[in-house]
């Protein structure tokens, strides 16, 4: 075999991040040589084919592919989910085929790569050591605190050597323990990026269908619920746990909803899912609105009347107004470790933002935080103005 693949990415990479091989061949000496990359799907349908050849004065190849697998993930979005669902979008099967070309004659096929993509995508350099198996029967959350009423959701990763039969929610109230069951019907799999599953978290918990639930009652959490723990069970063994604390209503006695709010912002973190964060300690919201003129060819108007257009007023034509919503939110003073989470979404390619009527695209245009001068136990408080996006798609990430 005269193609040998050098370096290649991890069986799980991120599709926004670097995606390089590195090709080496005993034929890279013939004076009419180059590589070939055919990049196919999971079906087997080509996608790209790649000619490419060494740097000036190297005789190995070197492609980076992140560009065209990263059109085959999105992300899976889905407010109100009231069901253990597939993120579908989240993952997709990539196989690179490598050949040459020399003397007249393709050589197709000769070695063969198989990754899956992810829609993962903040800094390259938290994955230089990433390993699959980290994600294997575990959340792919780290916030830990969300609002009674939240819309947010919890995503973990499976694979079928321990299915997840089911779901246990525990809610603690101060005094006790209410115990529900709920069935994931996802316990085996066609593909292998089926085992990236997503759950409902906050208020939608109480939407669940009452077929779904194997042991226990509605409503699953209320409002005297202090925290609940979510754990995924295998049989009779739990595989993975994760906790939410509820935060505080307490504002609620003295200001009235109609002038004070929590807001919420959904952001894509580096695991491929959504994460929640709550920003409460007051905001701002302004409205900047853009008026944007053209100009059209100057003319005039020829009349026998004592009046007509000027030159200049035909000169110009109010042709957009554009308005922009702008939200300048701030977050408790927070811990050190609660801190990650704000570095994270301000990072984040993707984020929404739920003000309590409606959720939004926005872009994080401007953040700062500041630091106590003491250790205590709660170090940082976060600032962030976020801005309504003008496009609704993926930001590149590289």
């Amino acid at each position: 075999m005269a193609v040998t693949i050098q370096q290649e990415p991890s069986e799980v990479t991120p599709a926004f991040n670097q995606c390089a091989y590195v090709i080496s061949s005993a034929n890279s000496g013939v004076s009419d040589h180059y590589y070939i990359a055919v990049i196919k799907n999971e079906a087997g349908d080509q996608i790209s084919r790649q000619e490419f050849v060494g740097a000036p004065g190297y005789s190995n190849g070197y492609i980076d592919i992140h560009r065209i697998v990263s059109n085959l993930v999105t992300f899976d979005f889905t407010l109100g989910l009231d069901q253990v669902t597939k993120m579908s979008n989240s993952a997709a099967y990539v196989e690179v085929e490598f050949g040459e070309y020399y003397s007249g004659t393709e050589h197709l096929n000769d070695t063969n790569s198989e990754i899956y993509v992810t829609n993962m995508g903040l800094n390259t350099y938290n994955y230089l050591s990433y390993n699959s198996a980290d994600y294997v029967d575990a959340f792919l959350n780290t916030t830990s605190k969300i609002k009674i009423d939240s819309l947010a959701w919890l995503a973990f990763r499976h694979e079928s050597a321990a299915p997840i039969v089911k779901v246990v929610v525990t809610a603690n109230n101060g005094v006790g323990n209410t115990v529900t069951e709920i069935s994931n019907p996802y316990t085996a799999f066609a593909t292998w990026q089926e085992g990236f599953l997503y759950f409902p978290s906050g208020s939608n918990l109480n939407d669940i269908d009452a077929g779904q639930i194997l042991a226990g009652s509605q409503p699953i959490i209320d409002t005297d619920t202090i925290y609940y723990t979510v754990e995924l069970y295998s049989g009779a063994g739990s595989q993975a746990t994760y906790r939410y604390e509820i935060i505080s209503n307490s504002f609620s006695a003295y200001y009235s909803k109609s002038c004070y709010s929590d807001y919420e912002l959904y952001y894509l973190n580096k695991n491929g899912a959504f994460e929640t964060l709550v920003m409460g300690k007051g905001y701002k919201v302004t409205q900047q609105m853009t008026r944007q003129n053209a100009s059209r060819i100057m003319s005039k108007m020829t009349s026998t009347t004592t009046y007509g257009y000027a030159l200049d007023s035909a000169m110009r034509v109010n042709n957009q107004i554009t308005y922009q919503g702008k939200w300048k939110l701030n977050s408790e003073w927070i811990s050190e470790q609660e801190s990650a989470n704000y570095l994270e979404m301000v990072n984040s390619p993707v984020i929404y933002l739920n003000d309590g009527t409606k959720t939004i695209r926005v872009v994080c245009s401007e953040s700062s935080y500041q630091e106590k001068s003491e250790r205590y136990d709660r170090l940082f408080n976060f600032s962030v103005t976020v801005e309504e996006s003008q496009k609704q798609e993926r930001q590149w990430v590289n």
